[in-house]
C-alpha cells in the first residue's frame, strides 16, 4: 500500500501532522503482513514523525533533491542531535508537540571557508570539496555545484 502525501502543507505543524497520517492509517487499516509506503513529505520534520510509527515501511522523499536544486545543504547532524533527548517519547502526540518546540534549522549556510559542509559527514562532496569550492561553483551557476549538494542531501 502506497500513502500519499506529496501535497501536504510544508509549514503544517507537527501535531495536525501526526494526527492526518495516524487518521489515513486507522482508516485503512493495513494489515500486519502489509507493507506501507509513504510517498512525500514535505522536510525532515515530517520524515521524522513518519517514522516514529510502526506501521509505515518505507519513506520515499525529493525533499534533499529539492533543496539541492535551490543550493542547499542539509545538515542533519545537527537535527539528530538536537532531537535526541525527546527520542524515548512514546506518545505519538506528545513527541509531535516537543518536536514542533525544538526543531532546529536543518540547513547548511554555505560559506567561502576551506571545511566540508558537515565535518562528520562520510558523503563524496564533505570528503572531497570545500564550502569555498561549492560557493564557487553555485556563483559562477556550475551545474556541478547542484549536483554535489544533491548528494550530500540524499547520503
Amino acid at each position: 500500500m502506497i500513502l500519499g502525501f506529496d501535497n501536504l502543507d510544508k509549514d503544517m505543524t507537527a501535531r495536525c501532522l501526526m494526527t492526518y497520517i495516524m487518521a489515513v492509517l486507522e482508516a485503512v487499516k493495513p494489515s500486519a503482513k502489509a507493507d506501507v509506503f509513504m510517498s512525500g513529505g514535505g522536510s525532515p520534520k515530517h520524515l521524522i514523525l513518519a517514522s516514529r510509527l510502526n506501521e509505515i515501511t518505507a519513506i520515499e522523499t525529493d525533499y534533499p533533491f529539492r533543496l539541492a536544486n535551490q543550493g542547499i545543504a542539509l545538515n542533519l547532524e545537527l537535527v539528530l542531535k538536537e532531537i535526541a533527548p525527546i527520542m524515548t517519547i512514546q506518545d505519538p502526540l506528545v513527541f509531535a508537540d516537543k518536536l514542533e518546540e525544538i526543531y532546529p534549522d536543518d540547513r547548511v549556510d554555505i560559506k567561502s571557508i576551506d571545511a566540508p559542509l558537515m565535518s562528520s559527514c562520510d558523503c563524496y562532496c564533505c570528503k572531497n570539496y570545500s564550502q569555498a569550492y561549492l560557493s564557487h561553483l553555485m556563483e559562477v551557476k556550475e551545474l556541478n555545484a547542484l549536483i554535489l549538494i544533491a548528494i550530500h542531501n540524499a547520503t
